[in-house]
């Protein structure tokens, strides 16, 4: 999730996945880049990832990263990570899913093909840094 937000007199924009932060960076923040996700009404319903999802190169072409005056972005361990979205999607899917060896294999192969695929959630961390750019 990308927070674009203000604390005291400082602009931050932080970049990262939402579960691996979560309230504890977020709670003395304000403000969010998102639309609310699944509703009818939603752009990003429209969108190949929702914006707290963006990856580095699209943030880059739609915000100005040097207008704020901190950018960071919080990295999860990858095997954590995956294990993660593999548990998220084993609680919420409809149809079973196969062994997680199996699954990871299914992504990376579905990956190669769409790299939006699953909301960026698979898309690899390195993508998702902003560095400002002065």
């Amino acid at each position: 999730m990308d927070w674009v937000a203000r604390s005291s007199q400082v602009a931050h924009f932080l970049s990262g996945a939402s579960c691996c932060f979560g309230p504890a960076l977020t709670s003395g923040l304000e403000g969010r880049f998102q639309d609310g996700g699944g509703q009818p009404n939603s752009v990003s319903r429209h969108l190949r990832c929702s914006f707290q999802h963006f990856h580095a190169a699209l943030l880059r072409e739609v915000m100005v990263l040097s207008s704020f005056d901190v950018v960071f972005t919080v990295i999860r361990d990858p095997m954590v990570r995956l294990q993660s979205e593999y548990l998220w999607w084993r609680a919420h899917s409809l149809l079973p899913l196969p062994d997680f060896d199996v699954w990871v294999n299914q992504m990376f192969d579905t990956y190669a093909l769409d790299p939006f695929m699953m909301n960026n959630h698979i898309r690899p961390q390195d993508s998702l840094c902003c560095r400002r750019r002065r």
